[in-house]
């Protein structure tokens, strides 16, 4: 298993993107998605994400910062995650993603990512609000 604990204050080192899987990963979950206008969340986002129905790129989780650490956050956390990483499935990657969320300790989010035989545990500090 690969452990990895980031601080969202002070960005990504970009040392996590020597492992290729690790590194789709972090900018799948960390770059930010389009809000959704229906759930009252626009901005944000990558423009391109406009000129494509198929592709998109990022996650919602920056949604989250504004969130208490309670039970209904993690859920929403593990909808985005999984939406996020849906594209290694789709794009033939692998065969299997799954996603749990845990609050390891206030203020952090943690995401248990198993992608078929390999699992990465990311604990992002400063995701949340106590």
């Amino acid at each position: 298993m690969t452990k990895v604990v980031l601080d969202l204050q002070y960005g990504i080192p970009f040392n996590l993107y020597e492992d290729e899987l690790l590194g789709a990963v972090i900018l799948s979950l960390y770059c930010d998605a389009r809000g959704v206008e229906s759930d009252g969340s626009v901005g944000r986002g990558w423009w391109a994400d406009g000129l494509t129905e198929r592709d998109r790129w990022g996650s919602r989780l920056w949604e989250l910062i504004r969130s208490k650490d309670i039970p209904e956050t993690l859920r929403i956390a593990e909808d985005y995650a999984k939406a996020a990483l849906s594209w290694i499935v789709d794009d033939g990657v692998a065969s299997n993603v799954s996603v749990m969320a845990y609050s390891p300790k206030r203020t952090v989010l943690g995401l248990l990512v198993k992608i078929d035989n390999h699992s990465i545990n990311l604990e992002v500090a400063n995701a949340l609000r106590p």
